[in-house]
């Protein structure tokens, strides 16, 4: 279907001329472009210096204009664009070669035909977006169905003249049609503007109304958005959605959890950790995840600000007994250092405590050695002793008199002194 050529099939209906054409050279600035033409001639750098070194290697195709003073491009805008910039800007050192221009004539024929034949002739030359083909197969299947209303007849189906005009196949025809009657605006915004690849815009226009909406809602716009889809992308939605439909509220007595928009989010945003398909209030991610829903956050505020206020406690507690255990070793501190004043014998205690007496000495800062003992554990030893009315050397096994007044060392040594 490459080489067809429409002018060959259409059969003009009975009494109708068919154009002719002719090669002349025509004055550059005698031609004049087309007002039909709706293809870009903005880019046009490349075919200039390609006419610059070999020359204008296919002339173009023109008519006549209505008033006579001049020829109307039917193909060949961008080059005669490119002609123009070399005579407007001196681009050629002798721009004589480049003032006259080899085209082929038509003869004025009708209207529709002519358009026909522009775009057919555009479309091999030209790289187009999809959305662009679209709009070109729109226009091509108004003007081919305008010339069968005049009597043009077409052996076999309009969509292969379409086809063939456009240069593309007919499959193609079918999704452009599919992408242009069923795709909603919101998404098909950036298939127009050649955001969207076509495979995506397709798979997307296959699905109802309601889930493109839902497709909308979870990719949302900017740069990650719908222009950012891959094709599979639509169908894993939907096929989350439906995961997500038996998903019930644990905090809203079982009703459907109404978060999946942004479960969804989660789930296409981030391929390595999904949603799992349970409650907000169940996701390990909840301390750090943006998408959670309104009942889950405001419990897990409130668990928060509970778990926050039990820390709070538990450090206020902390302090407390650590204000209760410093005051304790610095009571029995000061018993120890009224001792060693009374009685002396600094080096055997520091050696019985495992210290040096430049340790006690500096005890005071520390309240050494009681700064490594559970003062906790001496209270309990101290209030076992007051219920059972027995002193804490017995206990400790330092006596087998449960009533002693007077240590049997210290008894020794009194004789010893004596």
């Amino acid at each position: 279907m490459s080489n067809f050529n429409l002018a060959d099939y259409i059969q003009p209906p009975a009494g109708a001329k068919h154009a002719e054409r002719k090669l002349q050279m025509i004055p550059t600035r005698k031609i004049f472009a087309n007002d039909k033409n709706f293809y870009d001639t903005s880019k046009v750098d490349d075919l200039i210096d390609s006419i610059l070194m070999q020359g204008l290697l296919d002339p173009l195709t023109v008519r006549p204009s209505g008033d006579g003073d001049g020829y109307i491009i039917i193909s060949g805008h961008r080059r005669h664009r490119a002609l123009m910039t070399i005579l407007d800007d001196h681009l050629a050192e002798d721009t004589k070669p480049f003032e006259t221009t080899p085209c082929f004539v038509r003869e004025p024929g009708d209207e529709l035909m002519e358009e026909l034949m522009l775009i057919q002739a555009n479309s091999a030359t030209r790289v187009l977006t999809s959305a662009e083909t679209s709009k070109q197969v729109d226009r091509v299947r108004d003007l081919l169905y305008g010339l069968k209303s005049q009597g043009y007849e077409f052996p076999g189906r309009m969509r292969d003249y379409v086809a063939s005009a456009c240069n593309i196949s007919a499959s193609k025809i079918a999704r452009l049609d599919t992408i242009k009657t069923k795709l909603i605006p919101q998404i098909k915004q950036y298939y127009d503007d050649g955001r969207m690849p076509e495979s995506v815009a397709y798979e997307i226009a296959k699905c109802s109304a309601g889930d493109q909406q839902l497709i909308a809602k979870v990719k949302g716009n900017g740069q990650d958005g719908l222009c950012a889809m891959r094709c599979g992308e639509a169908e894993r939605i939907l096929s989350d959605r439906d995961s997500l439909a038996a998903r019930k509220c644990k905090y809203a007595c079982g009703v459907p959890c109404g978060n999946v928009v942004k479960s969804l989010q989660k789930t296409t945003g981030n391929y390595m950790r999904s949603c799992e398909h349970t409650c907000c209030m169940e996701c390990y991610d909840i301390a750090t995840c943006d998408k959670y829903c309104k009942v889950a956050k405001d419990r897990h505020l409130q668990l928060r600000e509970d778990k926050a206020e039990a820390e709070q406690r538990a450090n206020d507690e902390a302090a407390k007994r650590r204000g209760e255990r410093e005051s304790k070793c610095r009571i029995y501190w000061g018993r120890l250092t009224h001792a060693l004043a009374a009685y002396g014998e600094q080096e055997a205690v520091a050696e019985a405590l495992h210290t040096t007496v430049a340790g006690l000495a500096s005890g005071g800062t520390y309240y050494a050695p009681y700064r490594s003992v559970a003062v906790e554990s001496l209270d309990a030893l101290v209030a076992a002793a007051d219920i059972l009315g027995v002193t804490t050397d017995y206990l400790l096994c330092r006596t087998d008199n449960p009533h002693f007044t007077v240590l049997p060392q210290r008894e020794s040594k009194k004789e010893d002194d004596a």
